[in-house]
């Protein structure tokens, strides 16, 4: 496992924070829990060399998760970032024409505790 164990964690719907929150805790994963993108913005500012993973919901009501993965990347082009949401997209499309992956993966809500350790544990795993 890589050494970076703190994980970036927004989404505006509080019953999603505290549930993600708590499968990652079970990971063994530390938690900084943003209910918006500015949040998440400024502890990833505030924790750039802390921070292993992002996991960002689609539709913050501040700022679309898509485009914090942007500013996230500006700070830490190597952080790999999960997008959470309701809706499918297409990460080929997203990441097309980018030096490095903007997305890592897509976890479709809802979600088990199963498919999520799977996704964390593969995206962390490949850090090493």
């Amino acid at each position: 496992m890589c050494c970076l164990k703190q994980v970036l964690l927004a989404d505006d719907e509080e019953m999603v924070l505290r549930l993600v929150s708590r499968y990652l805790q079970y990971l063994n994963y530390d938690v900084i829990e943003c209910s918006n993108g500015t949040q998440a913005l400024n502890c990833m500012k505030a924790f750039p060399d802390r921070i292993g993973l992002a996991i960002l919901d689609l539709n913050l009501p501040d700022i679309p998760g898509i485009m914090l993965a942007h500013k996230i990347k500006e700070i830490n082009p190597d952080l790999p970032i999960l997008l959470s949401s309701g809706e499918s997209i297409d990460i080929d499309e997203t990441n097309r024409n980018r030096p490095e992956k903007l997305i890592h993966a897509l976890l479709l809500k809802p979600f088990s505790l199963q498919h999520f350790s799977e996704v964390v544990n593969s995206v962390m795993g490949s850090r090493e």
